[in-house]
Protein backbone atom coordinates (compact mmCIF):
# COMPACT_ATOMS: atom_id res chain seq x y z
CA UNK A 1 0.00 0.00 0.00
CA UNK A 2 2.72 2.44 1.30
CA UNK A 3 4.78 1.66 -2.34
CA UNK A 4 1.68 1.70 -4.17
CA UNK A 5 1.23 5.90 -2.88
CA UNK A 6 4.79 6.53 -3.46
CA UNK A 7 5.08 5.64 -6.84
CA UNK A 8 1.89 7.24 -7.51
CA UNK A 9 3.50 10.56 -6.10
CA UNK A 10 6.41 10.06 -8.42
CA UNK A 11 4.13 9.76 -11.19
CA UNK A 12 1.98 12.81 -10.42
CA UNK A 13 4.92 14.99 -9.66
CA UNK A 14 6.21 13.96 -13.17
CA UNK A 15 2.79 14.74 -14.49
CA UNK A 16 2.40 18.49 -13.01
CA UNK A 17 4.88 19.41 -15.86
CA UNK A 18 3.93 17.71 -18.99
CA UNK A 19 7.32 16.74 -21.34
CA UNK A 20 9.63 17.75 -18.42
CA UNK A 21 12.28 15.52 -17.39
CA UNK A 22 11.37 13.62 -13.82
CA UNK A 23 13.94 12.23 -11.29
CA UNK A 24 12.05 9.29 -9.67
CA UNK A 25 11.67 9.02 -5.71
CA UNK A 26 15.43 7.64 -4.30
CA UNK A 27 16.57 8.45 -8.22
CA UNK A 28 20.15 9.50 -7.32
CA UNK A 29 22.73 6.64 -6.39
CA UNK A 30 26.09 5.88 -6.57
CA UNK A 31 26.72 3.79 -9.74
CA UNK A 32 28.10 1.16 -7.90
CA UNK A 33 26.57 0.80 -4.56
CA UNK A 34 22.73 1.12 -5.82
CA UNK A 35 22.42 2.25 -2.32
CA UNK A 36 19.34 4.81 -1.70
CA UNK A 37 19.18 7.89 -0.01
CA UNK A 38 21.03 10.67 -2.21
CA UNK A 39 24.65 10.12 -0.56
CA UNK A 40 27.45 10.65 -3.20
CA UNK A 41 31.14 11.16 -2.43
CA UNK A 42 33.41 13.79 -4.53
CA UNK A 43 34.69 11.94 -7.82
CA UNK A 44 32.16 9.38 -7.79
CA UNK A 45 30.25 8.06 -10.40
CA UNK A 46 26.39 8.19 -9.86
CA UNK A 47 23.69 7.52 -11.47
CA UNK A 48 19.93 9.34 -12.53
CA UNK A 49 16.96 7.28 -12.92
CA UNK A 50 13.51 8.92 -14.07
CA UNK A 51 11.77 9.63 -16.99
CA UNK A 52 12.48 11.63 -19.99
CA UNK A 53 16.20 12.24 -19.02
CA UNK A 54 16.99 12.24 -22.84
CA UNK A 55 16.09 13.14 -26.23
CA UNK A 56 17.42 14.00 -29.53
CA UNK A 57 18.92 17.26 -27.60
CA UNK A 58 21.08 17.93 -25.04
CA UNK A 59 21.08 16.67 -21.76
CA UNK A 60 22.22 18.70 -18.91
CA UNK A 61 22.75 17.91 -15.26
CA UNK A 62 23.24 21.19 -12.66
CA UNK A 63 24.49 21.11 -8.74
CA UNK A 64 23.11 23.88 -6.88
CA UNK A 65 25.39 24.15 -4.55
CA UNK A 66 24.34 27.64 -1.82
CA UNK A 67 23.89 29.40 -4.19
CA UNK A 68 26.26 28.29 -6.90
CA UNK A 69 25.54 26.46 -9.91
CA UNK A 70 28.12 24.07 -10.82
CA UNK A 71 27.94 21.71 -14.08
CA UNK A 72 28.26 18.32 -13.81
CA UNK A 73 30.26 15.94 -16.66
CA UNK A 74 27.25 13.38 -18.06
CA UNK A 75 29.19 10.16 -18.82
CA UNK A 76 26.07 8.40 -20.74
CA UNK A 77 22.47 9.40 -20.99
CA UNK A 78 18.84 7.35 -22.21
CA UNK A 79 15.61 8.33 -21.51
CA UNK A 80 15.48 6.59 -18.02
CA UNK A 81 18.58 7.30 -16.90
CA UNK A 82 21.77 9.44 -17.08
CA UNK A 83 25.59 8.14 -15.52
CA UNK A 84 27.28 11.10 -14.60
CA UNK A 85 30.55 12.01 -12.64
CA UNK A 86 30.65 13.61 -9.38
CA UNK A 87 33.25 16.69 -9.74
CA UNK A 88 36.30 16.35 -7.56
CA UNK A 89 36.33 19.47 -6.33
CA UNK A 90 32.90 20.37 -5.50
CA UNK A 91 31.96 21.43 -1.58
CA UNK A 92 30.49 18.67 0.40
CA UNK A 93 27.22 19.33 2.07
CA UNK A 94 23.54 19.56 1.13
CA UNK A 95 22.97 20.41 -2.63
CA UNK A 96 19.97 20.05 -5.06
CA UNK A 97 21.16 18.24 -8.51
CA UNK A 98 18.14 19.20 -11.67
CA UNK A 99 18.23 17.49 -15.07
CA UNK A 100 17.45 19.83 -18.06
CA UNK A 101 16.88 17.84 -21.44
CA UNK A 102 16.11 20.55 -24.60
CA UNK A 103 15.31 23.71 -22.34
CA UNK A 104 13.34 21.75 -19.61
CA UNK A 105 14.12 21.46 -16.54
CA UNK A 106 13.26 18.90 -13.77
CA UNK A 107 12.73 18.99 -10.15
CA UNK A 108 15.24 19.65 -8.14
CA UNK A 109 16.45 16.60 -6.49
CA UNK A 110 18.10 16.86 -2.91
CA UNK A 111 21.17 14.93 -2.13
CA UNK A 112 23.88 15.16 0.40
CA UNK A 113 27.88 15.22 -1.29
CA UNK A 114 30.42 13.46 0.87
CA UNK A 115 34.15 13.62 0.89
CA UNK A 116 34.31 9.78 0.36
CA UNK A 117 31.47 7.32 -0.04
CA UNK A 118 32.49 5.00 -1.85
CA UNK A 119 30.92 1.88 -3.73
CA UNK A 120 32.17 -1.08 -5.11
CA UNK A 121 30.99 -2.37 -8.72
CA UNK A 122 29.16 -5.94 -8.68
CA UNK A 123 28.60 -8.00 -11.62
CA UNK A 124 24.74 -8.23 -11.51
CA UNK A 125 25.09 -4.08 -11.29
CA UNK A 126 22.86 -3.91 -7.96
CA UNK A 127 25.78 -2.80 -5.49
CA UNK A 128 25.24 -6.99 -4.17
CA UNK A 129 26.85 -10.39 -4.95
CA UNK A 130 29.97 -11.00 -6.66
CA UNK A 131 32.60 -8.39 -7.07
CA UNK A 132 33.93 -6.87 -10.41
CA UNK A 133 37.58 -8.14 -9.12
CA UNK A 134 40.63 -9.14 -10.44
CA UNK A 135 43.46 -11.34 -9.01
CA UNK A 136 46.79 -9.64 -9.50
CA UNK A 137 48.38 -12.23 -8.38
CA UNK A 138 46.90 -14.34 -11.04
CA UNK A 139 47.94 -12.27 -14.16
CA UNK A 140 44.46 -10.45 -13.82
CA UNK A 141 42.69 -13.29 -13.58
CA UNK A 142 38.82 -12.42 -12.89
CA UNK A 143 37.84 -13.61 -10.16
CA UNK A 144 35.48 -16.95 -10.14
CA UNK A 145 34.72 -20.60 -8.87
CA UNK A 146 36.96 -22.08 -11.20
CA UNK A 147 40.09 -19.26 -10.31
CA UNK A 148 39.48 -18.55 -6.90
CA UNK A 149 41.86 -16.78 -4.14
CA UNK A 150 43.83 -17.83 -1.35
CA UNK A 151 45.61 -16.11 1.38
CA UNK A 152 48.06 -13.93 0.66
CA UNK A 153 47.03 -13.41 -3.24
CA UNK A 154 47.08 -9.49 -3.73
CA UNK A 155 43.11 -9.01 -5.47
CA UNK A 156 41.48 -5.36 -6.76
CA UNK A 157 38.58 -4.48 -6.83
CA UNK A 158 36.69 -1.67 -9.19
CA UNK A 159 35.15 0.94 -6.94
CA UNK A 160 34.07 4.36 -7.44
CA UNK A 161 34.07 7.65 -5.02
CA UNK A 162 36.97 6.67 -2.74
CA UNK A 163 39.45 9.28 -1.73
CA UNK A 164 42.14 9.00 1.06
CA UNK A 165 43.02 5.97 2.76
CA UNK A 166 40.49 3.53 3.09
CA UNK A 167 39.91 0.14 5.42
CA UNK A 168 38.43 -3.02 3.94
CA UNK A 169 37.22 -6.01 5.80
CA UNK A 170 37.42 -9.05 4.07
CA UNK A 171 34.52 -11.56 5.68
CA UNK A 172 35.48 -10.57 9.01
CA UNK A 173 38.85 -9.16 8.79
CA UNK A 174 40.43 -5.74 7.90
CA UNK A 175 43.12 -4.93 5.96
CA UNK A 176 44.36 -1.51 4.80
CA UNK A 177 43.16 -1.06 0.39
CA UNK A 178 45.26 1.39 -1.77
CA UNK A 179 43.45 3.38 -3.97
CA UNK A 180 44.22 4.21 -8.06
CA UNK A 181 42.41 6.20 -10.93
CA UNK A 182 42.20 3.74 -14.01
CA UNK A 183 41.65 5.56 -17.17
CA UNK A 184 38.38 5.43 -17.15
CA UNK A 185 36.51 8.59 -15.77
CA UNK A 186 35.55 8.34 -12.23
CA UNK A 187 36.25 4.25 -11.66
CA UNK A 188 38.96 3.10 -9.51
CA UNK A 189 40.84 -0.08 -8.12
CA UNK A 190 41.15 -0.39 -4.91
CA UNK A 191 44.19 -3.55 -4.00
CA UNK A 192 44.56 -5.30 -1.04
CA UNK A 193 45.85 -8.57 -0.08
CA UNK A 194 43.68 -11.36 0.84
CA UNK A 195 44.51 -11.95 5.07
CA UNK A 196 46.14 -15.26 5.67
CA UNK A 197 43.64 -16.48 7.81
CA UNK A 198 40.83 -15.52 5.82
CA UNK A 199 36.94 -16.67 5.67
CA UNK A 200 36.37 -18.98 2.72
CA UNK A 201 33.68 -19.58 0.17
CA UNK A 202 32.20 -18.77 -2.83
CA UNK A 203 30.43 -15.73 -1.35
CA UNK A 204 32.95 -13.80 1.38
CA UNK A 205 31.81 -10.71 1.73
CA UNK A 206 33.75 -7.47 1.35
CA UNK A 207 33.31 -4.06 2.34
CA UNK A 208 35.12 -0.85 2.62
CA UNK A 209 35.62 1.62 5.86
CA UNK A 210 36.29 5.22 5.56
CA UNK A 211 36.58 7.92 8.20
CA UNK A 212 32.42 8.16 8.36
CA UNK A 213 32.73 4.90 10.20
CA UNK A 214 29.91 3.31 7.75
CA UNK A 215 30.42 0.69 5.52
CA UNK A 216 30.13 0.65 2.14
CA UNK A 217 28.44 -1.84 0.41
CA UNK A 218 29.38 -5.29 0.34
CA UNK A 219 29.99 -7.38 -2.44
CA UNK A 220 31.98 -11.32 -2.20
CA UNK A 221 34.87 -12.47 -3.39
CA UNK A 222 35.79 -16.24 -3.76
CA UNK A 223 38.34 -17.71 -1.50
CA UNK A 224 39.13 -20.95 -1.57
CA UNK A 225 43.07 -22.89 -0.93
CA UNK A 226 42.02 -24.54 -3.61
CA UNK A 227 38.94 -24.74 -6.59
CA UNK A 228 35.69 -26.31 -5.19
CA UNK A 229 32.15 -26.56 -6.42
CA UNK A 230 30.17 -23.43 -4.60
CA UNK A 231 27.93 -24.27 -1.66
CA UNK A 232 25.65 -22.08 0.37
CA UNK A 233 24.94 -24.20 3.03
CA UNK A 234 21.26 -24.04 2.85
CA UNK A 235 20.25 -24.66 -0.84
CA UNK A 236 21.53 -27.22 -3.00
CA UNK A 237 23.88 -25.35 -5.98
CA UNK A 238 23.44 -25.37 -9.35
CA UNK A 239 21.00 -26.42 -12.58
CA UNK A 240 19.17 -29.80 -12.13
CA UNK A 241 15.87 -30.74 -10.25
CA UNK A 242 16.32 -30.63 -6.15
CA UNK A 243 13.68 -31.15 -4.01
CA UNK A 244 13.87 -28.44 0.00
CA UNK A 245 11.21 -29.19 2.53
CA UNK A 246 11.62 -26.32 5.13
CA UNK A 247 9.68 -27.04 8.51
CA UNK A 248 9.94 -23.89 10.71
CA UNK A 249 8.48 -23.14 14.41
CA UNK A 250 8.41 -18.91 14.20
CA UNK A 251 8.03 -17.39 17.59
CA UNK A 252 7.19 -13.15 16.81
CA UNK A 253 7.55 -10.46 19.50
CA UNK A 254 6.35 -7.37 18.33
CA UNK A 255 6.85 -3.85 20.10
CA UNK A 256 3.36 -1.36 20.99
CA UNK A 257 2.67 1.56 23.12
CA UNK A 258 -0.55 -0.38 23.91
CA UNK A 259 -0.01 -4.21 24.06
CA UNK A 260 -2.37 -6.46 22.37
CA UNK A 261 -3.02 -10.09 22.11
CA UNK A 262 -0.23 -11.83 20.47
CA UNK A 263 2.42 -8.87 21.41
CA UNK A 264 3.80 -11.19 24.10
CA UNK A 265 5.01 -13.56 21.66
CA UNK A 266 2.40 -15.53 19.10
CA UNK A 267 4.03 -18.98 18.10
CA UNK A 268 3.76 -20.94 14.77
CA UNK A 269 4.12 -23.98 13.22
CA UNK A 270 4.77 -23.71 9.23
CA UNK A 271 5.54 -25.94 6.33
CA UNK A 272 7.15 -25.33 2.72
CA UNK A 273 8.27 -27.21 -0.15
CA UNK A 274 9.32 -26.78 -3.37
CA UNK A 275 10.28 -29.62 -5.98
CA UNK A 276 11.75 -27.54 -8.50
CA UNK A 277 14.49 -27.33 -11.65
CA UNK A 278 16.33 -24.61 -11.94
CA UNK A 279 18.30 -23.21 -14.63
CA UNK A 280 22.18 -22.75 -14.69
CA UNK A 281 21.12 -18.71 -14.64
CA UNK A 282 19.04 -18.45 -12.26
CA UNK A 283 19.27 -15.39 -10.26
CA UNK A 284 21.05 -15.31 -6.99
CA UNK A 285 19.45 -14.55 -3.95
CA UNK A 286 20.55 -13.23 -0.71
CA UNK A 287 19.82 -17.03 0.91
CA UNK A 288 21.30 -18.63 -1.95
CA UNK A 289 24.73 -16.43 -1.40
CA UNK A 290 25.02 -16.88 2.13
CA UNK A 291 28.57 -15.60 3.81
CA UNK A 292 30.60 -18.25 5.52
CA UNK A 293 29.79 -18.61 9.28
CA UNK A 294 31.11 -15.99 11.12
CA UNK A 295 30.13 -12.75 8.66
CA UNK A 296 27.38 -10.78 7.09
CA UNK A 297 26.57 -9.18 3.95
CA UNK A 298 24.41 -5.99 3.83
CA UNK A 299 21.45 -5.01 1.34
CA UNK A 300 20.29 -2.04 0.23
CA UNK A 301 16.95 -1.06 -2.50
CA UNK A 302 14.16 0.95 -2.56
CA UNK A 303 10.81 0.13 -0.83
CA UNK A 304 8.90 0.74 -4.32
CA UNK A 305 11.22 -2.13 -6.16
CA UNK A 306 9.10 -4.90 -5.03
CA UNK A 307 12.36 -6.59 -3.65
CA UNK A 308 12.79 -9.70 -1.58
CA UNK A 309 14.77 -7.96 0.98
CA UNK A 310 11.31 -7.11 1.98
CA UNK A 311 10.34 -10.78 2.68
CA UNK A 312 10.77 -13.01 5.98
CA UNK A 313 13.83 -15.60 6.02
CA UNK A 314 11.67 -18.79 5.76
CA UNK A 315 9.03 -17.17 2.73
CA UNK A 316 12.37 -16.70 0.49
CA UNK A 317 13.85 -20.06 2.07
CA UNK A 318 12.95 -22.66 -0.92
CA UNK A 319 14.78 -22.31 -4.44
CA UNK A 320 13.29 -20.27 -7.66
CA UNK A 321 12.49 -22.27 -10.71
CA UNK A 322 9.51 -24.84 -12.68
CA UNK A 323 7.82 -26.60 -10.56
CA UNK A 324 7.64 -30.31 -10.60
CA UNK A 325 4.94 -32.63 -9.65
CA UNK A 326 5.39 -34.79 -6.73
CA UNK A 327 1.73 -35.58 -5.98
CA UNK A 328 -0.19 -33.86 -3.38
CA UNK A 329 -0.61 -34.00 -0.50
CA UNK A 330 2.60 -34.76 1.16
CA UNK A 331 2.26 -35.83 4.91
CA UNK A 332 4.11 -35.28 7.83
CA UNK A 333 3.43 -37.88 10.81
CA UNK A 334 4.82 -37.65 14.49
CA UNK A 335 3.82 -41.16 15.70
CA UNK A 336 0.02 -41.56 15.31
CA UNK A 337 -0.43 -37.90 15.02
CA UNK A 338 -0.49 -36.18 11.14
CA UNK A 339 -0.69 -32.85 8.92
CA UNK A 340 -0.98 -32.61 5.58
CA UNK A 341 0.90 -30.33 3.55
CA UNK A 342 -0.89 -29.41 0.04
CA UNK A 343 0.18 -28.21 -3.44
CA UNK A 344 -0.87 -24.55 -4.83
CA UNK A 345 -3.51 -24.68 -7.12
CA UNK A 346 -1.35 -22.15 -9.19
CA UNK A 347 1.90 -22.66 -7.92
CA UNK A 348 2.92 -26.55 -8.88
CA UNK A 349 5.22 -28.14 -7.61
CA UNK A 350 4.85 -25.69 -4.64
CA UNK A 351 3.41 -26.55 -0.96
CA UNK A 352 2.61 -24.97 2.18
CA UNK A 353 0.40 -26.03 5.34
CA UNK A 354 0.19 -24.08 8.78
CA UNK A 355 0.66 -26.64 10.99
CA UNK A 356 -0.18 -25.28 14.41
CA UNK A 357 -0.02 -21.85 16.00
CA UNK A 358 -0.80 -20.16 19.62
CA UNK A 359 -1.16 -17.03 21.09
CA UNK A 360 -2.11 -15.67 17.39
CA UNK A 361 -4.72 -12.15 17.51
CA UNK A 362 -7.94 -12.77 16.08
CA UNK A 363 -8.10 -16.60 15.57
CA UNK A 364 -9.68 -19.07 16.80
CA UNK A 365 -9.89 -22.70 17.05
CA UNK A 366 -6.33 -23.20 16.12
CA UNK A 367 -4.64 -26.45 15.69
CA UNK A 368 -2.44 -26.76 18.47
CA UNK A 369 1.27 -26.78 18.42
CA UNK A 370 2.79 -29.56 15.69
CA UNK A 371 7.15 -29.47 15.40
CA UNK A 372 8.07 -30.35 18.96
CA UNK A 373 11.38 -32.33 18.94
CA UNK A 374 11.02 -35.62 18.27
CA UNK A 375 11.39 -38.54 15.25
CA UNK A 376 9.15 -37.60 12.58
CA UNK A 377 8.78 -39.15 8.68
CA UNK A 378 7.58 -37.26 5.70
CA UNK A 379 6.09 -39.08 2.78
CA UNK A 380 5.22 -38.03 -0.50
CA UNK A 381 2.88 -40.36 -2.86
CA UNK A 382 5.04 -38.98 -5.85
CA UNK A 383 3.84 -37.79 -9.64
CA UNK A 384 4.92 -37.72 -12.95
CA UNK A 385 8.52 -36.03 -12.36
CA UNK A 386 9.29 -36.98 -8.68
CA UNK A 387 9.15 -40.37 -7.34
CA UNK A 388 7.55 -41.32 -4.34
CA UNK A 389 9.86 -41.19 -0.96
CA UNK A 390 9.77 -40.91 2.76
CA UNK A 391 12.35 -39.40 4.72
CA UNK A 392 12.81 -40.00 8.11
CA UNK A 393 14.43 -37.11 10.52
CA UNK A 394 14.34 -35.95 13.81
CA UNK A 395 13.48 -32.38 14.81
CA UNK A 396 16.31 -31.38 17.46
CA UNK A 397 15.87 -29.18 20.28
CA UNK A 398 14.74 -25.26 18.83
CA UNK A 399 17.76 -22.78 19.31
CA UNK A 400 17.23 -20.29 22.19
CA UNK A 401 17.40 -16.97 22.03
CA UNK A 402 18.94 -16.17 25.43
CA UNK A 403 19.49 -12.24 25.33
CA UNK A 404 16.17 -11.43 23.48
CA UNK A 405 14.31 -9.90 26.30
CA UNK A 406 17.57 -6.85 26.24
CA UNK A 407 17.30 -6.03 22.77
CA UNK A 408 14.49 -4.05 22.67
CA UNK A 409 16.51 -1.27 21.62
CA UNK A 410 19.34 -1.14 19.93
CA UNK A 411 22.34 1.65 19.49
CA UNK A 412 23.20 1.35 15.68
CA UNK A 413 26.47 2.67 16.72
CA UNK A 414 27.69 -0.25 19.29
CA UNK A 415 27.01 -2.64 16.88
CA UNK A 416 24.98 -5.63 18.88
CA UNK A 417 25.22 -8.80 20.20
CA UNK A 418 23.02 -11.64 20.26
CA UNK A 419 23.19 -14.69 22.02
CA UNK A 420 21.92 -18.32 21.87
CA UNK A 421 22.15 -21.32 23.28
CA UNK A 422 21.41 -24.73 21.59
CA UNK A 423 23.67 -26.01 18.70
CA UNK A 424 22.13 -26.08 14.86
CA UNK A 425 24.02 -26.48 12.10
CA UNK A 426 23.83 -22.65 11.14
CA UNK A 427 22.50 -19.44 12.94
CA UNK A 428 21.40 -16.51 10.85
CA UNK A 429 20.79 -13.21 11.89
CA UNK A 430 18.78 -10.51 10.06
CA UNK A 431 18.22 -6.77 11.05
CA UNK A 432 16.30 -5.16 8.99
CA UNK A 433 13.86 -1.92 9.09
CA UNK A 434 12.45 0.63 6.50
CA UNK A 435 12.53 4.10 6.20
CA UNK A 436 8.80 4.32 5.48
CA UNK A 437 9.78 8.33 4.50
CA UNK A 438 12.74 7.91 2.42
CA UNK A 439 11.18 5.06 1.37
CA UNK A 440 14.44 3.10 1.56
CA UNK A 441 15.16 -0.71 2.95
CA UNK A 442 18.26 -1.54 4.45
CA UNK A 443 19.31 -5.42 5.51
CA UNK A 444 21.91 -6.92 7.14
CA UNK A 445 22.40 -10.58 7.32
CA UNK A 446 24.99 -12.52 9.43
CA UNK A 447 25.73 -15.97 9.78
CA UNK A 448 27.17 -18.08 12.57
CA UNK A 449 28.12 -21.80 13.66
CA UNK A 450 25.66 -22.76 15.48
CA UNK A 451 28.07 -23.98 18.37
CA UNK A 452 29.61 -20.51 18.86
CA UNK A 453 26.65 -19.48 20.96
CA UNK A 454 26.70 -15.33 19.84
CA UNK A 455 27.61 -13.24 17.64
CA UNK A 456 28.28 -8.91 17.02
CA UNK A 457 26.81 -7.18 13.99
CA UNK A 458 29.48 -4.48 13.42
CA UNK A 459 28.73 -1.26 13.96
CA UNK A 460 29.32 0.05 10.70
CA UNK A 461 27.11 -2.26 8.51
CA UNK A 462 24.52 -1.37 10.94
CA UNK A 463 24.79 2.17 8.81
CA UNK A 464 22.81 -0.13 5.92
CA UNK A 465 19.96 -0.29 9.05
CA UNK A 466 17.25 2.98 8.67
CA UNK A 467 16.75 4.40 11.82
CA UNK A 468 13.36 3.83 13.43
CA UNK A 469 10.69 6.55 13.08
CA UNK A 470 7.45 7.06 14.56
CA UNK A 471 5.25 6.17 11.78
CA UNK A 472 1.25 5.62 12.22
CA UNK A 473 1.47 2.26 10.00
CA UNK A 474 3.14 -0.97 9.80
CA UNK A 475 6.41 -1.55 11.44
CA UNK A 476 9.12 -2.78 10.05
CA UNK A 477 11.61 -2.46 12.52
CA UNK A 478 13.34 -6.04 12.97
CA UNK A 479 15.60 -8.13 14.74
CA UNK A 480 15.48 -11.97 13.68
CA UNK A 481 17.67 -14.76 14.68
CA UNK A 482 17.25 -18.37 13.23
CA UNK A 483 18.52 -21.40 13.69
CA UNK A 484 18.85 -24.22 10.24
CA UNK A 485 19.66 -27.51 10.74
CA UNK A 486 19.95 -29.98 7.97
CA UNK A 487 17.65 -32.97 9.35
CA UNK A 488 17.19 -35.74 6.42
CA UNK A 489 18.25 -35.71 2.34
CA UNK A 490 15.55 -36.80 0.11
CA UNK A 491 16.76 -39.55 -2.56
CA UNK A 492 14.01 -40.17 -4.99
CA UNK A 493 13.40 -40.43 -8.80
CA UNK A 494 13.67 -36.99 -10.72
CA UNK A 495 16.11 -35.50 -7.67
CA UNK A 496 19.36 -34.58 -8.41
CA UNK A 497 19.66 -33.09 -4.88
CA UNK A 498 16.85 -32.74 -1.68
CA UNK A 499 16.64 -32.45 1.82
CA UNK A 500 14.37 -32.19 4.91
CA UNK A 501 15.73 -28.54 6.98
CA UNK A 502 14.32 -27.58 10.37
CA UNK A 503 14.05 -23.98 11.45
CA UNK A 504 13.73 -22.09 14.82
CA UNK A 505 12.81 -18.85 13.73
CA UNK A 506 12.85 -15.86 16.54
CA UNK A 507 11.58 -12.57 14.61
CA UNK A 508 11.91 -9.46 17.23
CA UNK A 509 10.69 -6.08 16.12
CA UNK A 510 13.06 -3.13 17.97
CA UNK A 511 13.90 0.51 18.25
CA UNK A 512 16.83 0.94 16.14
CA UNK A 513 18.57 4.32 17.43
Amino acid sequence: MFAGRALLAVFFAGATAFGQPSIAQNGVTNLASRIPGGRIGRGALFRISGVRLAESGKTDVRLNKEGRVIPVQVVKASDRSIDAWMPENVPTGAASLTVTVNGKQSRAFALEVEGSEPGLFSQNGDGWGPAVAVNLSKGRSANFSSRPARGGDVVALMATGVTGAVTAVVGNRAVTGEVRATNEVGKQEVTLTIPSDSLEGCWVPVYLQTGSGRASNVVTLVIESKPAPCVSGLLPEGAGRIGVVALSRTQVKRLAKRPRPGDEGATVDDARASFVEVKKDAPLTPLRALPPAGSCAAYDTSFQANSGLAASITSVMNPEGRGLDAGSPLRIARGDQERTISEGAETPGRYRARLGRTNVPNVKNAQPLFLDPGDYVLKAPGGKDVGSFQAHFRMPEPLQWTNRDQLDSVDRGRGITVKWSGAPDLVLIVARNVDQVATVIGMVLCTEKGMAGQFTIPAALLSHVPASSEVPSESYDELAVAGVSLASPIQTRGLNAGWVMSISLFEQFVRYR
